[in-house]
């Protein structure tokens, strides 16, 4: 057994530790050949190490710690003081004066393989308030299923991520902070990547794709919050349509409110004033357009006459210049249910 003196920063009790099995790698850093052989708990050595007892530190503070530790006591010791002299947030969420978190995270991946891709997956989830799936992330990285699982699970066992219904967020927000400290143009990549990764993935969700167009400085964002609206109109979702109306332009937000009162006119069957109504609406982009083509069809369909039935199908013809695959799928949908409503 080696006796080596360790003087701690709390001013009432330097203290002497005996250790085993202690080696050095590089300047001043000393560990353990394996913390997770000592006969103590993780609390109880680090109350051997000084912590104050007074101070609850979680159960999943602890468990971070410690996996990413690396049996580094020198490392485990400045964190116990940074703690106790309130330089470190026990709860790992607000405040690191010291860094000494991202001294640990250091500390744990190096030489880790996926180490480059772990930056980036966790850069993803720290820049925005959404929880992401397994699915999005191999869209976000370009990376296999293979590669996308190994790095989620090495970010839950590190306690880096935690899961919930398939989804994954970080933890601790000192984490999240330390993975957010991007540059304005590296955050605005990963915002259009991410917008992209949601037309492609999840096309139908107009609202996330909003938000980040937005975040991302991509003109025109508006347009998806436009069709969120639209399709919560739908749906009877009973949209308050001021909640939003300062995120629209005045012409925006007429566009929200003739479409809420045409929809009213069509599901009570009064079909040419649906129509009508929509006569007053110029100069709108594509997908808005269509978007309106679909109600509009919907109520011509139900006239007699053969004219207005062609112009039906004709209003939801589109060509390639519509990228929006939840917009192409509902155009050709009710072309179909035009089709066959006119035998």
């Amino acid at each position: 057994i080696e006796k080596f003196k360790i003087k701690c920063k709390k001013k009432y009790r330097p203290y002497i530790v005996y250790v085993s099995n202690i080696k050095k790698s590089g300047a001043n850093n000393i560990h353990f050949d394996d913390l997770a052989s000592c006969s103590l708990t993780p609390i109880e050595l680090m109350k051997e190490l000084n912590y104050d007892p007074n101070i609850a530190l979680g159960d999943k503070a602890i468990d971070f710690i410690f996996k990413n530790i690396n049996n580094n006591i020198e490392l485990l010791i400045q964190i116990i003081n940074d703690i106790n002299n309130g330089s470190l947030d026990h709860c790992l969420k607000d405040y690191d004066k010291n860094s000494v978190i991202m001294h640990l995270l250091e500390n744990a991946q190096n030489g880790y393989e996926y180490k480059k891709q772990l930056d980036e997956l966790l850069s993803i989830c720290a820049i925005s308030e959404h929880y992401f799936q397994s699915i999005d992330f191999a869209y976000l990285l370009e990376e296999h299923e293979s590669v996308i699982n190994e790095l989620l699970k090495y970010a839950q066992n590190n306690f880096l991520l935690m899961e919930q219904d398939d989804s994954f967020y970080i933890l601790f927000g000192i984490v999240k902070k330390i993975y957010a400290c991007l540059d304005e143009y590296s955050k605005r990549k990963l915002y259009v990547r991410i917008v992209d990764m949601f037309e492609n993935i999840h096309p139908s969700l107009y609202y996330e794709k909003y938000l980040f167009a937005k975040l991302a400085e991509i003109n025109g964002s508006s347009k998806y919050l436009i069709q969120y609206l639209f399709s919560e109109i739908r749906l009877n979702h009973g949209v308050e349509f001021e909640k939003y109306q300062a995120e629209l332009s005045d012409k925006e937000y007429n566009i929200v409110t003739t479409y809420n009162k045409a929809i009213g006119y069509n599901n009570s069957e009064e079909y040419d004033k649906c129509i009508d109504t929509f006569a007053s609406l110029k100069e709108l982009n594509s997908e808005l357009l269509y978007e309106i083509n679909i109600i509009k069809s919907q109520a011509l369909i139900k006239k007699m006459d053969e004219s207005a039935r062609t112009l039906a199908i004709s209003l939801l013809e589109f060509n390639d210049t519509i990228k929006d695959e939840n917009l192409k799928f509902r155009l050709n949908i009710r072309r179909i249910a035009a089709q066959v409503h006119i035998g």
